[in-house]
């Protein structure tokens, strides 16, 4: 039986695709550093391309970053208001030494900068060879597809495919890691979002609490507005790749409802975003776990289904009556109980979303 010869790419295009990706960045780098507009001709001798080539990377650049590059009658310049992603405004990383480093480069790229590149540009940005990096591409694959997510290539290019839960997942495991030494600092992560400003929606979030009378702890907090900050993100740049999602909320508990609601309606106006409620409901799973009413230690137990929803009260009675029976100790004081429903409340939520709490800070405290 005759064998099917394997699929080859046209070498000749891998390089053009490569060559248009590193004249791009050079576009930009120049942009940058020119305090003034520069010419498409002056571009192009300085990049080595043709007039033409500057017209159509500005406009592949501007579909990936609004108005990044603004243009006149004179020529190009930089928009200093515009935001780049951090990967083009850091100076330029070391090169990675293992696969742990590689695979972060790589879903970098993919995730937070929302590219899609070359995969022989990859492995040479990788200074890797282009068999090892489809080994190790083959490796990242197998590792993410239990989450949820897959690398397709399509013309010899990157792309991430995925439930958009789960790639903000993703997205967060990747902030945290490259967070883990700022102790959560909000500020310190701005330079990772172009369109989402993390104080405004930190202030949005913390004017809801307020308003119900709720509150969430710093971790909550970040973990909550991080969140946020990726679905106002991912709304603002078009994704083919995203696999539409829809959220039962019933859950929610009416005095959650409100907070959400209202968070909701505020983003609305502050970023004039089309997500659904469904997106939004999605993104505060977590939040909904960890949130705490500043009555805690007003409410009685009588009071209780009121705020963590009939399921964790029945719960609740259940361990009541089985302590009793079985240790003869009677649970029914209400500055117990009511905590203790609340921490009830968190886990059920976090066992049927198969969410976990993660903290950088968590390690240094077992260590201490």
């Amino acid at each position: 039986m005759k064998s099917i010869p394997a699929p080859r790419y046209n070498k000749d295009a891998r390089k053009a695709e490569e060559k248009k990706m590193d004249a791009k960045t050079d576009l930009i780098r120049v942009l940058r550093e020119k305090n003034g507009t520069v010419s498409s001709r002056e571009l192009a001798q300085r990049l080595g391309v043709s007039v033409r080539s500057i017209v159509n990377y500005v406009r592949e650049i501007n579909q990936t970053y609004d108005h990044l590059i603004l243009s006149s009658n004179r020529g190009y310049r930089f928009n200093p208001s515009a935001k780049l992603p951090a990967l083009y405004l850091e100076e330029e990383k070391e090169i990675p030494a293992n696969y742990n480093e590689r695979k972060q480069r790589v879903l970098e790229r993919l995730l937070i900068a929302n590219e899609h590149p070359d995969l022989d540009w990859m492995a040479q940005s990788l200074c890797i060879s282009p068999v090892t990096f489809q080994n190790e591409l083959a490796k990242i694959r197998a590792e993410l597809k239990p989450e949820g997510l897959f690398i397709k290539t399509k013309n010899n290019q990157l792309f991430m495919i995925g439930e958009e839960k789960d790639r903000r997942k993703a997205i967060m495991r990747l902030l945290n890691h490259e967070l883990k030494d700022s102790y959560f600092n909000l500020a310190s992560i701005q330079k990772y979002f172009l369109t989402a400003n993390i104080s405004e929606i930190e202030e949005i979030v913390t004017r809801a609490l307020r308003e119900y009378e709720y509150f969430l702890d710093d971790f909550s907090l970040l973990n909550y507005v991080l969140h946020l900050a990726i679905l106002i993100e991912s709304e603002h740049r078009e994704n083919q790749n995203d696999i539409p999602i829809r959220t039962d909320h019933s859950g929610y508990t009416p005095h959650i409802q409100s907070i959400v609601d209202r968070i909701y309606a505020d983003l609305k106006v502050q970023y004039a975003i089309t997500f659904s409620s469904e997106q939004i409901y999605d993104a505060s799973i977590l939040m909904s776990a960890r949130i705490v009413s500043k009555d805690l230690n007003k409410i009685m137990f009588n009071q209780l289904e009121n705020y963590v929803g009939r399921e964790v009260n029945e719960l609740l009675q259940d361990i009541i009556l089985s302590v009793h029976d079985v240790y003869g100790i009677d649970l029914k004081v209400d500055n117990f109980m009511v905590r203790f429903a609340f921490h009830l409340k968190n886990l059920l939520y976090r066992t049927k979303n198969g969410l976990s709490v993660t903290s950088q800070h968590f390690a240094s405290i077992q260590n201490e």
